[in-house]
């Protein structure tokens, strides 16, 4: 099993994203996306090249959670 570990900046951008949907969105949008968050994490830790490599940066893999929001990680 991966360890997943969080960068400041990747905390940081959920954050800000998170105070977004609570400000302009009902709170059943955040629980969803932190529903879909927490499935895909949970994946990643057993299957760390589940998502494409990006093309820009091949050491990067892109996973998208839904149209709006995606996932950069390396794995």
């Amino acid at each position: 099993m991966n360890e997943i570990i969080w960068t400041n900046t990747a905390v940081k951008s959920y954050e800000t994203q998170i105070d977004f949907l609570l400000e302009n969105w009902s709170m059943d949008v955040v629980l969803k996306l932190e529903n879909e968050i927490s499935e895909l994490l949970n994946k990643l830790k057993d299957y760390a090249s589940l998502c494409p490599a990006s093309i820009r940066l091949p050491s990067l893999r892109k996973c998208t959670i839904n149209k709006y929001t995606s996932l950069v990680y390396s794995a």
